[in-house]
């Protein structure tokens, strides 16, 4: 054990162990335990900032030339093995070929255990619509797909705002 005194307008004694941390502040002196000292760390896992990613975004069939989109914003967390992410694309071309009917793929930030993990999100800018995000066969993948019977997503200046929880592959 270790006695330390801080000399201010009060003296305060903080009796200490190895394990404990020692704040310094115009209060004077705080000790915090292990027990505290881990709640922080969880705490600053769960509620943490954000870390942003570049995901390669792609039309679910060949979309021909012309394809293009602009990202908005991607970012993700991950505590253990759970990742949470949100992503912000717009399509700003469509291009040419079948891909105007067809779905967007978005990479994960982390790979997936599971393909049978979904998200959801909002499409924006044209029909409003609710959006269906599953992990694909591979678990590296989102498919946008909007939450209607023609589950089509593609069409140029189309934004779509998404979230999905899932477990990453380790």
């Amino acid at each position: 054990m270790v006695d330390v005194v801080a000399t201010n307008a009060l003296q305060t004694a903080v009796a200490l162990t190895d394990a404990d941390e020692v704040v310094l502040n115009q209060s004077g002196i705080t000790k915090r335990g292990p027990l505290t000292l881990f709640a922080d760390y969880i705490a600053s896992k769960l509620w943490g900032a954000y870390t942003t990613y570049v995901p390669t975004v792609t039309a679910s069939t060949p979309a021909g030339s012309g394809f293009t989109h602009s990202l908005v914003n991607a970012r993700y967390k991950k505590v253990g093995r759970r990742v949470e992410a949100i992503v912000d694309i717009q399509i700003t071309n469509i291009g040419s070929g079948p891909a105007a009917t067809g779905t967007v793929n978005v990479s994960l930030p982390v790979a997936a255990a599971y393909r049978s993990t979904f998200g959801h999100g909002k499409e924006y800018g044209s029909t409003n619509k609710g959006l269906t995000v599953s992990v694909s066969a591979g678990a590296s993948l989102a498919i946008i797909s909007l939450a209607d019977a023609s589950g089509v997503a593609m069409a140029t200046g189309r934004s779509y705002s998404f979230g999905i929880i899932y477990e990453a592959a380790s």
